[in-house]
């Protein structure tokens, strides 16, 4: 990571993310959303403390971030896989 990203502050950073991007949502291995941005929301009519923590298809209707998720970690485990048999 570039030294200067590292070094912005939290507010400094939720201001991109709430401005860089029409919508915007972050979501864990378990496809659960850690951060919306309030525009995402606003078009969802969804608040965003209701949204945060749920499973992301249940807040963004024929969501496919479950599938990718699943997809990158069925290829991070094969990868891992191959550098064990490699070494």
């Amino acid at each position: 990571m570039e030294e200067w990203i590292s070094k912005l502050s939290t507010p400094v950073i939720e201001q991109i993310l709430e401005t860089a991007f029409l919508w915007f949502v972050v979501v864990d291995r378990d496809a659960k959303i850690l951060y919306i941005n309030e525009e995402y929301c606003q078009f969802l009519e969804v608040k965003r403390e209701d949204a945060i923590g749920k499973y992301v298809g249940d807040v963004i209707e024929n969501s496919e971030m479950h599938l990718v998720i699943k997809k990158e970690l069925q290829i991070s485990q094969h990868l891992s896989l191959l550098r064990v048999h490699i070494c």
